[in-house]
């Protein structure tokens, strides 16, 4: 599981260096993650670059 969640993470923040402001849900669904990884109505997320902390 860590695996996976590292793998998202770092997925995630490659496309928030390159400046495109997209929903945690496209983030998944862009990378084919399910989008149940997700709890229902996230509407915001905090993403820091270089440490890849994700909430």
């Amino acid at each position: 599981m860590s695996i996976f969640l590292l793998s998202f993470l770092f997925l995630a923040t490659s496309f928030f260096v390159s400046g495109q402001n997209l929903t945690a849900y496209e983030v998944v669904q862009k990378y084919k993650f399910p989008r149940g990884i997700l709890p229902q109505g996230v509407v915001d997320y905090d993403l820091n670059p270089k440490t890849g902390y994700f909430k």
